[in-house]
């Protein structure tokens, strides 16, 4: 279980050392960019977007972090995320609330099968930040909800789903609600909880 007193503290200690070693756009494959928001409410809890049922995205539907491709004009895979959430959820990070990145993630796309990278931030926002998200864009984005982070650390219920990609095949998954955390967004959040397990966040519990 996560021990909630001083929470915020000791996730940035885990993180900070991710501020020095942010990934560059170049040469990363057709990057793509999400955040990985953290409300500092009672409990913490993880923001996410069901997106838009939408041909021809192969995340049509699914459960995923905000966020999404890197345009021309972002200077930085940074200022990509920020306005990312901003145009789907209309929360307007700042670049004080990143405590850090999970890396460059290499990850197939689910109808071509071609590769591209993924870098996801992870931000700390308060609760008066994270009450002014909403639904900024009904082509990308269906709803929004928030998920206790210990129910995601404990993969609370966790059981398989069958999704035809490219192949019939079954996937671990999350469910929360009416929802499931799964595919990409599950391996994000598996990376998130490994690196948060080395600093020693968790009591014997």
């Amino acid at each position: 279980m996560l021990i909630e007193h001083n929470l915020s503290k000791q996730l940035i200690r885990t993180f900070n050392k991710t501020l020095y070693r942010i990934p560059e756009i170049e040469p990363l494959k057709k990057p793509a960019v999400v955040a990985l928001i953290i409300n500092q409410s009672d409990p913490y809890s993880i923001c996410f977007i069901e997106r838009t049922q939408r041909k021809g995205d192969p995340w049509s539907g699914h459960v995923s972090l905000p966020g999404g491709k890197i345009a021309k004009d972002d200077k930085t895979l940074v200022d990509g995320v920020i306005r990312e959430t901003c145009e789907e959820i209309g929360i307007q990070l700042e670049k004080e609330c990143m405590i850090g990145n999970l890396g460059a993630i290499e990850a197939p796309n689910n109808l071509s099968g071609k590769s591209f990278h993924i870098i996801p931030f992870v931000f700390l926002v308060s609760d008066s930040l994270a009450d002014t998200a909403f639904v900024a864009s009904r082509e990308e984005v269906a709803n929004f909800f928030w998920v206790p982070i210990n129910l995601i650390y404990r993969e609370q219920g966790l059981t398989m789903i069958e999704y035809a990609g490219i192949k019939q095949k079954t996937y671990p998954a999350i469910p929360y609600k009416q929802y499931f955390i799964w595919g990409l967004t599950l391996r994000v959040l598996r990376i998130f909880n490994n690196m948060i397990k080395t600093e020693a966040l968790f009591d014997n519990q």
